[in-house]
């Protein structure tokens, strides 16, 4: 009567773990949205203004080329139909400190705002996106940690105010 049970659990559990194991049909999951490009845009030309956080071109170009080759559904081309493309990235860092007897309080605010210009004959679009990030930190009789934009915390920020910007530029341009 136990071994009964048993092999009734046992298959019972079988048919659990086979029913939500998930198979892929497909070898590999298709990460575009697009078959082909749909629009053209020349080589963004990136500037930028208040730079506090010290964001180079490169990393903006690095985070766009990640998405456009993502999607495919935007083309960087020379072609005489393409879009001009303009970047501008601003960025700023706010730190407060509030001092107390034996304390220190420090709060760092990092934005980063990004704006995306398509231009075309006589027609300009913007698409903007703002990203920030609050970090606090204390410090008690100088011992502790103080509120510090990392490395990582700057390049999350400046993926996702990219991210931002080109998902409203699809959008429109769809």
């Amino acid at each position: 009567m136990i071994k009964r049970f048993m092999v009734g659990c046992l298959a019972i559990c079988g048919l659990f773990f086979v029913g939500c194991a998930k198979l892929d049909s497909t070898p590999e999951a298709k990460n575009s949205r697009c078959e082909s490009p749909f629009a053209f845009v020349s080589m963004p030309q990136i500037s930028f203004t208040d730079n506090d956080l010290k964001i180079t071109e490169e990393e903006v170009q690095e985070f766009l080329k990640k998405e456009i080759d993502q999607d495919k559904c935007l083309a960087v081309s020379q072609v005489p139909d393409a879009s001009n493309f303009k970047i501008i990235v601003q960025s700023h860092l706010d730190t407060n400190k509030k001092e107390g007897v034996v304390s220190t309080a420090q709060e760092s605010i990092a934005t980063i705002k990004t704006s995306f210009i398509l231009s075309k004959d006589r027609t300009s679009s913007q698409f903007n996106s703002e990203q920030s990030l609050k970090i606090n930190g204390k410090k008690v009789l100088g011992i502790g940690k103080g509120a510090q934009i990392s490395q990582k915390d700057r390049q999350m920020l400046l993926q996702r105010a990219v991210k931002k910007s080109y998902e409203q530029m699809l959008g429109a341009l769809r």
